[in-house]
Parts: C-alpha cells; structure tokens; sequence
C-alpha cells in the first residue's frame, strides 16, 4: 500500500516503519512469503504490535501485509505466548513502540506546522 506524503502516516504504517528501522530490514522483507525463519520472527512481532496498538480487524491487517487471517491469529498468538515467557520479545516490542513514538511525534511536529501555514 503507497502511502501519499500529502497525509500523515496511519498508525500501522508507523508500526511497520518502526519495525523495519529496528531490524534494519526493507517492508519487502518484512512482509515477503518466503522468509527465512529470522525474518519470521520479525513478522510476527510487527502484526502482534499492529493488532494491539491500533482497532483494525484481522481482515484489514490481512489486507496491509498480505497475509492470511490464518497466519495472523497463529503469529499473534505465538508471540502473546512467547512474550511473557522470554523477556527479549517484549524488550524488542517495547523498542519498537519507542521508535513508533518517535516517528508519530516527529510527524505530529511535521503536520503542526502545516497546518500553521495553512491556516
């Protein structure tokens, strides 16, 4: 999905930014069919963050990556499960929840001040 620059970013995209920032890895990546299992991993943290952070159903996050509800629900689950087991999934959610933070007020900023000027 091409973003316009003309509007802000909706969360899930910030959320899949963050991500890619973080692993140091492109969208492509992040969402390709064939992945290796590393790059999994990754996937599966950035949909569990999409689903908690923002309202959209499994059916619209479906749609965003390219993905079936199916191995949506199954990831979401692997890391509910695994983050309350191993402390690096959450240090590694939580991370990537500073990084969106910083890109939202970085566009908050951005959108401030055009709307200044327009108005």
């Amino acid at each position: 999905m091409a973003m316009n620059d003309n509007y802000p970013k909706p969360l899930y995209e910030l959320v899949i930014e963050a991500t890619c920032i973080y692993y140091k890895i492109t969208r492509e990546e992040l969402f390709a069919k064939r992945a290796v299992q590393a790059t999994i991993d990754k996937k599966q943290i950035c949909f569990y963050i999409i689903k908690q952070e923002t309202n959209l159903r499994l059916s619209a996050i479906s749609r965003i990556t390219g993905h079936s509800r199916t191995t949506l629900q199954s990831a979401l689950e692997k890391v509910e499960g695994e983050k309350d087991i191993y402390r690096q999934v959450l240090d590694q959610i939580n991370d990537i929840m500073v990084i969106v933070y910083n890109l939202h007020s970085k566009q908050k900023k951005q959108w401030g001040k055009r709307s200044q000027v327009i108005s």
